[in-house]
């Protein structure tokens, strides 16, 4: 069934005011379309909102869908990331169990938000639909929900133009000179980032999304030999399935 939202869908300032690119048409037939924005494509937002809470939960989980993708963090822990590519009118959000990670007093939620703008064998993104929608639930009542409280910045050390696999994605060309240190942390001040803005005009209708979400895990290798000059041999062992 659809979900009903409290929360409010939330986006980037330069995204305000835009309506929602027709994607169902001919690609070459011009005259049902607009072009995208080109400074609009591959943009990285950084939301975070911090909240307390009086005691330990008992339960707690998240609802939350990002267009195109975002990546969760609770406390600095990545928690999980989504959700699987759909279209607006039957559009996934994920649900995560986050009792675990929630803590008496001070805690922060940070998500990164990745819209790309492009249109391609993976997404239909390229509609100006960008942005964010989360609901936090603690022991079964909601307690914290996006809007304009919570803030944002952009990450501008994604400096890439260029795609690749018949635009399937952006090269990522990464100068760390830009990247904004510490900003999943607690005290991290947000002071100076911006008031998110609520889309009003959002039209996305959200579902609970079927399959899991995607897994994200390290796989440390056994041993490291050194076979030669600049050669060397790893082994990740055998009880990968």
């Amino acid at each position: 069934m659809e979900k009903k939202w409290n929360a409010k869908w939330i986006i980037d300032g330069d995204f305000m005011g835009l309506k929602p690119l027709d994607l169902f048409h001919k690609q070459k037939d011009t005259t049902k379309h607009s072009e995208h924005r080109e400074d609009l494509k591959n943009r990285h937002m950084l939301v975070r909102k911090k909240f307390r809470l009086e005691k330990n939960p008992s339960n707690s989980h998240i609802d939350i869908s990002a267009d195109d993708y975002y990546k969760l963090y609770i406390n600095e822990v990545f928690v999980g990331q989504g959700p699987a590519p759909s279209f607006y009118f039957h559009y996934y959000y994920n649900r995560f169990d986050i009792t675990e990670h929630l803590k008496i007093g001070d805690n922060v939620i940070a998500v990164h938000v990745y819209y790309q703008g492009l249109v391609n064998r993976v997404w239909a993104s390229g509609d100006y639909r960008q942005g964010l929608i989360a609901e936090v639930f603690v022991d079964g009542n909601l307690y914290e929900m996006t809007g304009k409280h919570w803030k944002y910045e952009n990450a501008e050390e994604f400096t890439g133009d260029k795609t690749s696999g018949y635009d399937t994605q952006f090269v990522e060309n990464i100068d760390s000179r830009l990247e904004i240190a510490d900003w999943k942390k607690k005290d991290f001040d947000d002071g100076f980032w911006k008031n998110a803005c609520e889309s009003d005009d959002d039209d996305h209708k959200m579902f609970l999304q079927p399959t899991p979400p995607l897994s994200v895990y390290e796989i440390k290798p056994e041993t490291i030999k050194k076979t030669s000059e600049n050669i060397f041999l790893i082994d990740f062992g055998h009880e990968l399935t």
